[in-house]
C-alpha cells in the first residue's frame, strides 16, 4: 500500500506541477492574472498527460531496478511493462489523436475568420469552443515526458536518499529548458505576427 501511495503521489505531482508550470508560462507572455478554470485547460507545453503517465512509469521501472536480485520481480516487472504500454497509447493519443483535433480546430477557426461559414446563428458559440487547445506538438509532449521523468527523479532521490540519479536528471532538466525556450520562442513569434 506504501508503494502504491509513492507511486500515486508522483505521479499527481509531475501532473499538478506541469498545469502550474503552464499556466505560469501563459501569464508570462500574457502579462495577465490567470484564471482559475485555465488550471484544469488542455493543451500548451508541458503536455500534463504525458508528464503523469511518464513520471508513474519512471517510478516503477526506478523502483523494479532497486529490486533487482530479489523474490517476485517478475511480477514487478510485468507491472512495469504494462504500465509502459499505457504510457506510449497516452503520448500517441496526445501526438496523434489530440494533435489532429487541434488541427482541425484551427483550420474552423480560419474558416470563421474568413467568412467561409454563413451560419450566422452559431458562430460565435463554435468559434469560443474551437479556441480551448486540446492537441500537442511533439516539443510539448517531450517536455511533458522529461518533466514526468524529472519527477519521477527527484521522488526517488527523496523515497530512497540514493543520489546516484542526479547524472540522469541534470540532462533531462538541460533538455527541457530547451523545450521550454522553444515553446516560447514559437509563442512570442506567433503573438508578434498577429
Amino acid at each position: 500500500m506504501k508503494l502504491l501511495f509513492y507511486i500515486a503521489c508522483i505521479a499527481i505531482v509531475a501532473c499538478t506541477s506541469s498545469q502550474i508550470f503552464k499556466v505560469a508560462m501563459n501569464v508570462y507572455l500574457s502579462k495577465r492574472i490567470p484564471k482559475f478554470y485555465e488550471f484544469f485547460e488542455d493543451g500548451n507545453f508541458p503536455s500534463s498527460h504525458s508528464s503523469f503517465t511518464s513520471a508513474m512509469t519512471a517510478t516503477i521501472w526506478l523502483y523494479v531496478y532497486n529490486m533487482r536480485g530479489t523474490e517476485n520481480i517478475d511480477v514487478y516487472i510485468w507491472i512495469a511493462v504494462a504500465i509502459t504500454v499505457h504510457t506510449a497509447v497516452v503520448i500517441r493519443d496526445a501526438l496523434g489523436v489530440r494533435f489532429t483535433v487541434q488541427r482541425l480546430s484551427d483550420i474552423m477557426l480560419k474558416m470563421l475568420e474568413y467568412g467561409s461559414l454563413n451560419d450566422e446563428k452559431n458562430i460565435d458559440r463554435l468559434a469560443q469552443t474551437l479556441k480551448k487547445k486540446s492537441g500537442h506538438k511533439p516539443h510539448e509532449v517531450l517536455g511533458g515526458i522529461c518533466w514526468g521523468v524529472i519527477v519521477a527523479l527527484i521522488g526517488n532521490i527523496i523515497y530512497t536518499g540514493n543520489y546516484m540519479y542526479l547524472y540522469i536528471m541534470v540532462p533531462l532538466m538541460v533538455l527541457f529548458i530547451i523545450f521550454a525556450s522553444v515553446y516560447l520562442k514559437k509563442k512570442k513569434n506567433s503573438k508578434k505576427v498577429k
